[in-house]
């Protein structure tokens, strides 16, 4: 196929409409004439978007640059927004015009194919997508041809509403594909950021009430029941749009209060979707004036922290000034709860039907109680029973503090710590040098070895007690052998002089047996001290030291004598 005539490529022309212009000058009936005998699909040419190898077989035929085809197509758009934006923001089945620019130029602009672009920036006229007299939509031939196939009527004839200008609302901001950069606001944007944008800006204000036009209702997105997509209705979105980032973020703010009134599933995924900008710099102007407003309405019980935006950001939520009576009960029982605001040790506040815990009142009490445990937590942290907590407190070593809020007494987590750090060192290797402290306690529990009396010793520097690479705590200590014997062979002797002697060490002292011990108690010279009855029905006896002494005295005086 060849053509007699390529006509010249006007500024800003799609390539539908220079196909049409082709068709034209070469007596063709209509554009579908040269895709059929191409065999290009009819749904690729009515949308202006072409694949790979139709826009190759184009450029050859019409003498054109492949990159200069793709230009005047639907795919330019693509390759600067991607594919799933481009979607959304570029039309396939509607189509629109300036009646002015057509009087001039019979071409399609490839500009109107973009939703954004809903005035003529050069003419200050909304752009028309239907027949005035019959209401017909318009195609790009009859547009090209200035005439409705329904009616003939010629669609220069009638200008449609006058854009009404306001100094915040700049059209041309989205007519940068060329260019590449455009000013929104005072900020640099992208092509493609300009356009999301609007996209997600327009998911907040679908079903708003219009902030410039009263009793009007903002529908944008046709996909819905009595759904319509044409180009006034998203002219007035776009200016609504426009004053929504006027006067950042008053208007702003107004827009997203709008949401608190959806139903919890509409306004959840706006906002999913709307946070989807964020992960971009460009849009980080917006994102903290909008964390802002939600960390706002979450201190006044309007939301909840499960909102994406508290999902995206946790940070957020160490901002908020209140969280919720539920998630304060985390902490401390509802009776505990009542019980701090009353003390005044908390401070609650009613709002939206909801309960508040002021979140600085909250942190001073959690910080407090942190610093301090209960006995129970603190013979956890030292490894030892609940009773020998107490005998530490009873010794003077741990002591006890009131706290508001507590019902009972409770002990410095910190003295814990020191306490621990002061008694047990660390080692790399344990050898036979070492006893496990509670092994220790099991084997010597007779001579009266105790948790307090060894940690006394411990803290004196009369007892070395490690642990094996870490503090750890008691439970898992080892205690020096040797300094552990001489410590029972002391306790062994006072007590000898201050409870007595058993039977066996009297034995030893003497060198005698049973025999001869029970002949000295029938002679009435040994008498019992003391009787200790034990659980189980046996009986021990302590014999009087100094008596014991005098005997064996008696009995050397007697042998040397002999």
């Amino acid at each position: 196929m060849h053509f007699l005539f390529l006509p010249t490529i006007k500024s800003n022309e799609s390539l539908i409409s220079y196909l049409n212009r082709i068709a034209n000058v070469n007596h063709y009936l209509n554009s579908y004439q040269i895709t059929d005998a191409l065999k290009m699909n009819h749904n690729t040419v009515r949308t202006n978007h072409f694949t790979s190898s139709e826009i190759t077989l184009l450029s050859k035929l019409i003498d054109m640059p492949s990159k200069k085809a793709v230009s005047m197509t639907s795919n330019y758009f693509e390759m600067l927004m991607g594919k799933q934006l481009s979607n959304k923001m570029v039309l396939k089945s509607k189509f629109k015009f300036c009646p002015l620019c057509i009087t001039k130029d019979s071409i399609y602009q490839i500009s109107w194919f973009l939703r954004s672009i809903t005035i003529c920036t050069k003419h200050q006229v909304v752009l028309c997508d239907h027949c005035k007299v019959c209401g017909s939509n318009v195609s790009v031939e009859s547009i090209m041809a200035n005439s409705c196939k329904y009616c003939d009527h010629a669609y220069s004839s009638k200008i449609t509403t006058k854009d009404e200008s306001k100094e915040w609302a700049n059209h041309k901001v989205f007519d940068c594909a060329d260019t590449g950069v455009t000013r929104f606001m005072g900020y640099n944007m992208t092509f493609k950021n300009i356009h999301q944008l609007l996209y997600s800006s327009t998911l907040f204000l679908e079903g708003c009430p219009s902030p410039l036009i009263p009793d009007q209702v903002l529908r944008i997105f046709h996909n819905r029941r009595s759904g319509m997509r044409d180009n006034v209705s998203y002219y007035n979105a776009i200016k609504s749009f426009f004053w929504m980032y006027d006067q950042f973020p008053s208007n702003f703010y107004r827009i997203l209060d709008y949401q608190l009134k959806l139903p919890a599933k509409s306004m959840y995924y706006r906002t999913r979707e709307f946070e989807k900008l964020f992960g971009e710099e460009a849009f980080n102007w917006i994102k903290s004036a909008y964390e802002y407003f939600w960390l706002t309405k979450l201190d006044e019980g309007r939301v909840r922290k499960d909102m994406s935006v508290f999902k995206n950001n946790t940070s957020l939520l160490e901002q908020r000034g209140f969280i919720r009576k539920e998630e304060a009960k985390n902490y401390f029982s509802n009776e505990k709860l009542i019980s701090l605001v009353e003390e005044n040790l908390l401070i609650l506040k009613e709002n939206n039907k909801k309960y508040l815990v002021d979140k600085k009142s909250l942190n001073k009490h959690l910080d407090s109680t942190c610093r301090f445990v209960s006995k129970v937590k603190c013979s956890q942290l030292l490894g030892l029973n609940t009773a020998i907590v107490y005998d530490l407190i009873e010794a003077g070593i741990l002591h006890e503090d009131s706290i508001g809020g507590a019902y009972s007494k409770l002990i410095r987590k910190d003295e814990i710590d020191h306490l621990l750090g002061k008694c047990l060192a660390t080692i790399d290797k344990i050898d036979e040098r070492w006893i496990p402290f509670r092994k220790a306690l099991r084997k010597y529990n007779t001579v009266g070895l105790s948790a307090i009396f060894l940690i006394k010793k411990i803290l004196v520097g009369k007892l070395v007690a490690v642990n094996l690479n870490t503090i750890g705590s008691f439970k898992s200590c080892y205690v020096d052998r040797n300094q552990l014997l001489l410590i029972i062979k002391e306790m062994k002797e006072r007590r000898s002089v201050e409870k007595g002697l058993y039977r066996e060490e009297i034995m030893k002292i003497l060198k005698i047996g049973e025999k001869a011990v029970a002949s000295l108690e029938s002679s009435g010279q040994l008498k019992p001290k003391q009787i200790v009855q034990l659980k189980g029905g046996r009986k021990r006896y302590l014999y009087d030291w100094e008596k014991i002494m005098e005997i064996a005295q008696r009995n050397k005086y007697a042998s040397n004598a002999s």
